[in-house]
């Protein structure tokens, strides 16, 4: 059973996170998904060693856009099933708001042209965001939309 390597696990992940190819980096995310899946709990603890070394890939410009795509998804779900505190929910989607505010249309109106994979990305934030949003209590969640 799962339950009982967790350790293990999270340390192999944590490393394969860390030193993943663009190539890797889809399959690694996708696996790292599956692991809190399985889980199928709130850890909180496990939660803050995920965020710590996916964050700093997701905010690097120098990697890849589809890396940091498969992170951002990947974050936004792991938050989704793990994170239990509001302000570590709140910060997290502030984060994918930063990424994703620069598809805002200017002050003038115009709408930035972006690449295609700079899109994909900014549509795996908001993707994140909205279903971090929707683990907020009702009264949290009505503040930030209308601000």
């Amino acid at each position: 059973m799962i339950s009982d390597r967790v350790e293990y696990l999270t340390e192999q992940l944590i490393n394969s996170l860390k030193k993943s190819t663009e190539l890797e980096s889809k399959l690694i995310a996708n696996v790292t998904a599956l692991f809190f899946m399985q889980l199928s709990e709130s850890n909180d603890e496990l939660f803050l060693q995920f965020r710590d070394v996916l964050l700093p890939t997701i905010r690097d410009e120098s990697k890849t856009s589809s890396t940091r795509k498969y992170y951002t998804q990947t974050l936004g779900l792991l938050g989704f099933i793990a994170c239990e505190e509001i302000a570590t929910t709140l910060e997290l989607m502030k984060t994918f708001e930063i990424l994703f505010s620069s598809s805002y249309l200017s002050s003038d109106g115009i709408t930035p042209i972006l690449a295609h994979d700079l899109q994909e990305l900014h549509t795996a934030a908001l993707s994140s965001w909205t279903l971090l949003a929707s683990t907020l209590p009702n009264n949290v969640a009505h503040e930030i939309l209308r601000m």
